[in-house]
């Protein structure tokens, strides 16, 4: 069973996710992708540094403590450019609900990655979901 704190941040994510969709589309009319991440990863950056210092304030920062770590989170980071640099791009040519419908893609590329990646199975669940979320790509964008 899912923990209330748990399922609270499950529904919170995609929420505020999607409302992120809606904002990013109508702030980010006539400005350059580049331009418009810099500006919201700025504000991202800034907000995390300080409830970083305010709610972990034991964390250390030195990369000597966990250098992999750090490579990894290195690594996230160029992915996410890419990633939200795709998804400006995808909102100049559809609505936010189309772009939206496409996120549900999210958990087949995770299963496959995390099979590839981190050793987790690939299980039936996981093609059965893929197959259930193909069959609603296909009624919502048909």
């Amino acid at each position: 069973m899912i923990p209330p704190i748990a399922f609270f941040f499950l529904i919170a994510a995609p929420l505020l996710y999607g409302l992120n969709g809606v904002l990013l589309k109508r702030g980010s009319q006539g400005i350059p992708p580049f331009s418009a991440m810099t500006v919201s990863m700025a504000v991202l950056f800034t907000l995390s540094a300080v409830c970083s210092r305010v709610f972990e304030p034991d964390f250390s920062w030195s990369i000597k403590e966990n250098p992999k770590a750090f490579l990894y989170l290195l690594l996230v980071g160029v992915v996410n450019t890419a990633a939200f640099w795709c998804f400006l791009n995808a909102y100049r040519f559809v609505s936010v609900w189309q772009y939206q419908v496409f996120t549900h893609l999210t958990p087949m590329f995770a299963g496959i990655f995390a099979f590839f990646l981190l050793g987790e199975p690939l299980t039936v669940k996981l093609f059965v979901g893929t197959a259930i979320i193909f069959v609603g790509l296909y009624v919502a964008l048909h």
